[in-house]
């Protein structure tokens, strides 16, 4: 009963509170990390309804469902750091790149003649 509840919990959320979601105030989803998401609980779901099956559970069925959570976090991290990494190497890229673009031509120099009024006023 209670892992009804949890698989029946999580595909609610993923499938109606999302979609709800979008009816409500459109956005945008990225398309890696919401199926890289979806694919690891796909993948929860199958491993648990195969370790069900027998109606047993052993201590190694369990730390295979804990393997698969230190996986999932693992990739999660990984994956940000390494989005973070191209992002700077881009971004240093860029910037070295535009070192050697033609630079615009400064605006000439111009008299503030109200800055000199005010000044003068004061003295």
């Amino acid at each position: 009963l209670a892992i009804g509840e949890l698989l029946g919990a999580a595909s609610f959320i993923v499938s109606v509170v999302a979609g709800a979601m979008c009816i409500i105030r459109p956005f945008s989803v990225d398309a890696g990390p919401f199926i890289r998401d979806v694919g690891f609980f796909t993948a929860a779901v199958a491993l648990l309804l195969v370790i069900l099956w027998d109606e047993n559970l052993h201590a190694w069925e369990a730390g295979l469902l804990v393997a698969l959570y230190i996986l999932y976090v693992v990739v999660v991290v990984v994956g940000t750091w390494w989005d973070k990494r191209q992002f700077r190497r881009k971004h240093l890229e860029s910037i070295a790149r535009g070192e050697y673009a033609a630079e615009e031509m400064p605006e000439p120099y111009r008299d503030d003649r109200a800055f000199l009024y005010l000044f003068l006023f004061i003295l």
